[in-house]
């Protein structure tokens, strides 16, 4: 009796030991993120979880700083490039299918393809390595007009056609926006679905991702936080992108970029 005692005793000790340290961390975790909210190093929300357990599920600053609404644990976001790792997913999953091949020429999903781009493939799309000149460049960004153009995603990727290659393809890197909306046209021509549609049926539903989805700027989204970039004294709105005002078939000209809405709870801890 006296050693099963002794082991309850230990055993309540250790229990109170870890939930003392998570405790620790759960504060620490939450000093870091307020220094950093208060030197306008971030503006969101944060989740930390160890060993499946959440330790910190808290928004820090506004998510509409006009109206004074803060953020919460539920807020979404637009997670502008964070978006690729999901076309980049389909794009595999499409391959799995049997529907098409990142060693397939790119152009043979792009009606009208510049003879430059012939010998360029999906693997060099999906790797930045395709030496096509990104629409979000200075170059195309300067233009007043193009700001509020609506362009459908192939009139996006065709943005380029007239620039020469960067270099030759697979032979440098260099970080290409353009590259990735040509994928999403690249998903819609090879599944014969809408993009947002096909993440919806074959990414986000089934991994149970509830509060994750296509950012569609006319949908009123409840908990949908707005843009904001930081200035020298204070936040500033963010610069929008393109978005659609032509037809139902429009899209904004980011939409395979910053397309995802979601929050961290949105993502399961399952294998």
């Amino acid at each position: 009796m006296r050693l099963i005692a002794r082991l309850a005793l230990l055993l309540g000790f250790s229990v109170c030991l870890v939930l003392g340290q998570d405790a620790d961390l759960t504060a620490r975790l939450d000093h870091v993120m307020a220094v950093y909210q208060t030197s306008r190093n971030f503006m969101g929300s944060a989740l930390v979880a160890k060993n499946g357990k959440i330790l910190l599920e808290k928004g820090y600053g506004m998510a509409n700083v006009e109206l004074d609404v803060p953020n919460t644990a539920d807020t979404k976001f637009r997670l502008g490039s964070i978006t690729k790792q999901f076309t980049a997913t389909a794009i595999m999953q499409l391959q799995e299918q049997g529907k098409l091949s990142v060693t397939d020429l790119a152009c043979n999903y792009l009606p009208n393809c510049p003879d430059a781009w012939k010998t360029i493939t999906i693997h060099h799309l999906l790797t930045h390595t395709s030496g096509i000149p990104s629409y979000t460049s200075a170059e195309f960004m300067q233009k007043p007009a193009m700001i509020r153009s609506p362009l459908t995603p192939v009139e996006i990727v065709m943005l380029s056609k007239d620039k020469p290659l960067e270099f030759e393809p697979g032979s440098k890197w260099n970080y290409d926006n353009t590259g990735y909306v040509f994928l999403g046209a690249i998903i819609e021509k090879a599944s014969g679905e809408k993009y947002a549609d096909y993440l919806r049926k074959h990414v986000f539903g089934p991994l149970d991702m509830q509060n994750s989805g296509y950012d569609d700027t006319k949908t009123v989204l409840k908990n949908r936080a707005s843009g904001y970039q930081r200035a020298l004294a204070a936040w500033s709105t963010a610069i929008s992108s393109i978005c659609r005002s032509r037809t139902p078939q429009d899209r904004c000209i980011r939409q395979f970029e910053i397309c995802i809405v979601g929050i961290g709870r949105s993502i399961p801890t399952r294998s």
